[in-house]
């Protein structure tokens, strides 16, 4: 999308614009941990929990461990798999939930946080559009950012 807006005015008058999208980007995402952050920076905003917090300490509580797991499992995982990637997203939630436990790596959900409502419609919106799958906790983050 980028991309288009980037080229707008070299698309002026184009007719039968037709816009292929590689999913290699897609996959990409799974080496890349983006879904699990922006569902649980939705709940650390809802919540008004301390600013300071880092992924670890927000996922030691139990609630917020468990969303994010249901999310992934019901959601992440199904929506991939629609796509003959389930495999592949069973290990990138292991790894992705690996990471966040790293004692050594201190994601501060305030960094995270900037431009939360673009990067949720971007990234779950354009999930759910490409997995067709149902989605109704990543549905319900991408409402609450509109």
């Amino acid at each position: 999308m980028r991309s288009l807006e980037a080229s707008k005015y070299w698309l002026i008058g184009a007719r039968n614009l037709t816009v292929q999208v590689d999913a290699m980007y897609i996959k990409g995402m799974l080496n890349n941990p983006e879904m699990g952050p922006n569902a649980t920076i939705n709940r650390w905003i809802e919540q008004g929990r301390a600013e300071n917090l880092t992924v670890r300490e927000i996922l030691g509580d139990a609630d917020t461990k468990g969303f994010l797991l249901t999310v992934y499992h019901n959601e992440v995982i199904p929506g991939f798999a629609a796509r003959q990637m389930g495999a592949e997203a069973e290990a990138y939630v292991r790894t992705t939930m690996d990471r966040f436990e790293n004692p050594f790596l201190d994601h501060r959900l305030s960094d995270i946080a900037q431009n939360h409502q673009e990067k949720v419609v971007r990234r779950l919106e354009g999930f759910m559009t490409w997995s067709g799958a149902a989605a109704p906790k990543l549905g319900a983050i991408v409402a609450a950012a509109r």
